[in-house]
């Protein structure tokens, strides 16, 4: 009897130490819902209203997207035209180029073939921080970029946790739909802190480890669901903004 109870608790605390190992590395901040998760990690793009003065940053675009996200296990292929195809793919992205801010209408699978589901943005007025030069342009335009996609992924704000130290300012806040995976991360794209220091060239413009592991288990069908445990993933209700804005102006997209 009392042999048996050793080998339980041996058990239970092995399987607990392969569980808190095999979440080193892993951190974000995902979308509760299964209904945002996309059934394929292969989706084509195309844009909505790309024209001939548009190509260069839709180009350099579609390279730190498709290469960024190849990392994590996704597959951003076509960057066509959207009124360029004779039968449409079976889950698109429709990208439109706008002067406001740029955003997600919603979370992942949610905006598969939705017209102008991700809106992202090429131009900057002079007082925009982001006209500050062309180096500084172009930073912020495959920031937002990386940004938006990680939305399109089921990431939420990573400076949204209640465990950030990330100062919020006036960001505004929308619906409560986050799951903490693991620690906060810093360096994640979804930070808006880390998304300033980007702009600022003082840090690289990239997925960081964190994003890379959170999105690999959405991807491996990992993800949180309602029958995880606390420990597995720890639930913290937060509310979830949808746009990002470098200069600190957020205003609400829905109510």
């Amino acid at each position: 009897m009392r042999e048996n109870l050793r080998y339980t608790i041996f058990i239970v605390f092995f399987s607990v130490v392969l569980l808190l190992i095999s979440q080193i590395g892993v951190a974000g901040y995902i979308h509760r819902s299964e209904d945002v998760v996309w059934p394929s990690e292969r989706i084509a793009v195309c844009w909505e209203n790309l024209t001939q003065d548009d190509n260069i940053h839709a180009k350099k675009v579609q390279s730190i997207v498709s290469t960024e996200y190849f990392k994590a296990g996704y597959d951003f292929y076509s960057w066509v035209k959207c009124d360029s195809y004779l039968n449409l793919p079976k889950y698109l992205i429709r990208i439109e180029i706008v002067k406001g801010i740029p955003s997600c209408k919603d979370y992942g699978f949610r905006i598969n073939h939705l017209k102008s589901g991700m809106n992202l943005k090429f131009s900057f007025s002079p007082t925009d921080v982001c006209a500050k030069n062309e180096k500084t342009k172009e930073r912020c335009i495959q920031i937002y970029a990386l940004h938006e996609f990680g939305h399109a992924v089921r990431l939420l704000h990573e400076h949204e946790r209640l465990d950030s130290n990330c100062f919020r300012g006036n960001w505004e806040e929308t619906k409560k739909s986050g799951i903490e995976v693991s620690e906060y991360d810093k360096l994640s794209i979804m930070d808006y802190c880390q998304n300033r220091r980007m702009r600022n060239g003082k840090m690289p413009i990239m997925l960081s480890k964190g994003d890379l592991e959170a999105i690999k288990k959405i991807n491996d069908r990992q993800a949180p669901t309602s029958e995880c445990t606390e420990l597995q993933f720890p639930v913290k209700e937060q509310q979830i903004p949808l746009i990002i804005d470098l200069n600190n102006k957020i205003k609400k997209i829905f109510p």
